[in-house]
């Protein structure tokens, strides 16, 4: 059986679409759950103004899920994503990045 690894979605948008985020973090975790991918964690911002944030993942299958939820963040014209990380914390509370992801 495969370790899950956390897969990290670094993004900033408007704060002014904030409904716009609430919304879309119901549809990511739709499809994360229909496909059987793994489970998402939901998402925290860096102040409460918002503007930069992060959703989070967790999944044994980096790359499928990447391929799964990319048409979904290309399509969120409200989200700027910066990159997407694939982590593994499974050393005693060390993260080590496995991979990094882009939406180009």
């Amino acid at each position: 059986m495969q370790t899950p690894n956390d897969l990290i979605v670094k993004f900033s948008f408007n704060p002014d679409d904030f409904e716009k985020l609430d919304d879309f973090e119901e549809h990511l975790e739709r499809a994360i759950n229909f496909h059987g991918l793994g489970t998402y964690e939901g998402y925290e911002l860096e102040s409460e103004v918002g503007e930069n944030g992060e959703f989070y993942m967790t999944t044994t299958d980096g790359d499928l899920l990447f391929k799964t939820i990319k048409p979904l963040l290309a399509d969120a014209g409200f989200l700027k994503v910066e990159k997407l990380v694939l982590q593994s914390s499974a050393d005693e509370g060390e993260i080590h990045q496995i991979k990094e992801y882009q939406l180009l």
